[in-house]
């Protein structure tokens, strides 16, 4: 037999269950409009992209004194680089510099400004040249 503690956490254990089953009533796995996936693919992708930009930074920076190298990469990641400036539907991560409701000429003042910004405060002297690179 429980005695009046056992039952309340026995009680507890039960309501957190129907709690979590209660948060996929309704799913439907084939619902194109689905929250839920939708909020994780976008966070996929966002991930991604700092991902990719991590590492595009870490080949200029190891390039940073090969200007032909550095021409290339830029090049290269040109479509990567502009999207969420020229795509005023490019989906933008939680520390983004752009908000979502900027128009594209917003978007470009803001990159300016905090270009300037970073540069200003940059005190390595190879990522000071990246970023006046581009800017």
């Amino acid at each position: 037999m429980l005695n009046s503690a056992e039952t309340t956490k026995l009680l507890d254990l039960l309501n957190t269950n129907d709690k979590a089953e209660n948060e996929w009533e309704g799913f439907n796995p084939f619902d194109r409009n689905n929250g839920l996936i939708k909020k994780r693919f976008e966070s996929t992708n966002l991930n991604l992209r700092k991902f990719k930009m991590n590492q595009l930074t870490d080949d200029l920076l190891a390039n940073i004194d090969d200007d032909k190298k550095v021409k290339e990469l830029l090049g290269e990641a040109r479509e990567f680089l502009l999207d969420p400036l020229e795509n005023e539907n490019a989906l933008m991560d939680q520390d983004s510099i752009y908000d979502p409701n900027m128009s594209r000429e917003e978007r470009y003042l803001c990159y300016e400004k905090t270009m300037e910004e970073r540069i200003t405060a940059c005190h390595r002297k190879k990522t000071r040249k990246l970023l006046e690179i581009m800017r």
